[in-house]
């Protein structure tokens, strides 16, 4: 349910706390974010789901009303093993989603492209994580579809890899117009975008939070 008035901030209640069906319908390179906590940059990718039983009313800017389903998404480091050769969160979840292990070529490699999730559906378990007066829905589990249950195809397809922007061009330029705007918002503090737009002195050197507005971005967001 939307709660709004003209002017105002759209308002969700989160999404509930249970199993949902799921369809990924974003995957966005979000580049190199860097981690105050840690002093390091880590490329981080954002998979987005529409969850096409769960259905919401958004106002559009002339004042009508649009329904279409709920969206939630989890960012991970975009890797598939971690530097000590195990299997990362990224592909632990892609395996769980599958149901079975990533495919390796003769020479014992992983041919992973992000965007041939687009499309793919799933069961996604939604938990509650509750900060202050705010409350988020975490995507924790993902499984595949059971027999008895129809795909669905999304409404929408946001995607978006730093691979395909054309070499020396703003990647900012190259970002989807579809994205949300904390999305954008998180890019905006990429390394990338940083050395573009001229904040950043050297590509390897860690902006000062106090310059350049960059938090922990493990920070979650309410959607």
């Amino acid at each position: 349910m939307l709660y709004e008035k003209p002017g105002q901030k759209k308002t969700f209640e989160p999404v509930p706390r249970k199993e949902h069906q799921a369809v990924c319908s974003m995957v966005i390179d979000l580049g190199k974010e860097f981690f105050e906590k840690y002093n390091k940059w880590n490329e981080k990718i954002l998979i987005g789901f529409e969850l096409p039983n769960l259905i919401a009313d958004y106002q559009n800017e002339d004042g009508t009303v649009t329904k279409k389903p709920r969206v939630l998404s989890r960012r991970f480091k975009r890797e598939l093993y971690d530097g000590h050769g195990n299997k990362s969160e990224l592909h632990e979840f892609i395996v769980d989603w599958l149901g079975r292990d990533l495919k390796t070529n003769e020479e014992g490699f992983i041919k992973f492209d992000p965007k041939a999730l687009i499309g793919l559906n799933g069961n996604i378990d939604v938990s509650h994580n509750v900060k202050g007066d705010k409350t988020y829905a975490d995507i924790k589990n993902i499984r595949p579809l059971r027999d008895e249950q129809t795909k669905h195809a999304p409404e929408g397809q946001t995607v978006f890899q730093l691979c395909d922007v054309p070499e020396g061009e703003n990647p900012v330029d190259h970002f989807p117009a579809t994205a949300q705007e904390w999305i954008k918002k998180a890019f905006m503090k990429s390394q990338q975008a940083l050395s573009f737009m001229g904040t950043q002195k050297s590509a390897e050197q860690p902006p000062a939070a106090a310059e350049t507005g960059t938090q922990d971005m493990d920070d979650d967001f309410p959607f």
